[in-house]
């Protein structure tokens, strides 16, 4: 058996697995129906599927193979924005939790071979993305301290939204001072129904390191960025000769 195929076999999500793994003393807490209500919506078996057929595939071709199996095409417009060459910090919206991610990733990685994507440290359990991920800590500090790295950066914007649930889970959620994010147990779940769907991501004009300047806060500077993401929406509905479809 080829090292490929021996790789993908012992690739696959175990719920019980994850859960135990951090709390052994749960065995005796969390009844059956529950994990295997847990198992469903994160796709368990589908994904697990998946992996069989495709864990051995690393970074962009793991994606690439993704994005098929799911299959997800999208439109991508101010392709022309993006530089030949040189390094930079890629901001944009993240409306589905994921896949929008993974789409994102894709393109990029079409245009620049080193690209690191910044994720919570959980996500770099997954290992076919490892040379891809760059794990942040949690409180954010890099995000403040971007702008001193000298690197332009590039606005982006990506359309799509969850279901109604999802966001209703969240509202929910909040109202009753939950501070555990119940509803990223569903994002799995979002994906799925994410299938056969089509997406726009577009690329705005970079902005210079040197318009970073004293005159606003770090967190003005980043409400302002954000504000130059969600402007580039407007660009969905024009025609573009540089439009694409995955």
């Amino acid at each position: 058996m080829e090292e490929g195929q021996k790789s993908a076999e012992a690739l696959k999500v175990d719920v019980e697995q994850v859960l135990y793994s951090k709390n052994p003393a749960m065995k005796k807490v969390i009844p059956g129906f529950l994990i295997s209500y847990l198992k469903k919506i994160v796709h368990q078996d589908e994904i697990n599927e998946f992996l069989s057929k495709a864990g051995h595939l690393k970074n962009a071709e793991f994606i690439a193979e993704g994005l098929r199996e799911f299959d997800i095409s999208y439109r991508v417009t101010g392709s022309e924005n993006l530089p030949e060459q040189g390094r930079y910090i890629f901001v944009s919206n993240h409306p589905l939790g994921g896949l929008d991610g993974l789409v994102f990733i894709y393109e990029l990685s079409r245009y620049y071979p080193d690209l690191k994507f910044p994720v919570n440290d959980i996500l770099m359990n997954i290992k076919n993305l490892s040379g891809i991920f760059l794990p942040i800590n949690k409180h954010g500090a890099q995000d403040r301290e971007a702008a001193l790295y000298k690197r332009d950066i590039i606005p982006a914007f990506f359309s799509g939204r969850n279901s109604n649930f999802f966001y209703n889970l969240s509202n929910i959620r909040t109202f009753l001072g939950i501070k555990a994010n119940i509803e990223m147990l569903y994002l799995a779940d979002e994906m799925f129904k994410m299938r056969g769907k089509a997406f726009d991501l577009v690329f705005g004009k970079a902005i210079p390191w040197q318009t970073f300047d004293k005159t606003k806060t770090p967190s003005e500077w980043a409400e302002w960025i954000k504000e130059k993401s969600y402007q580039l929406q407007s660009f969905i509905s024009r025609q573009s000769p540089n439009q694409k479809i995955f």
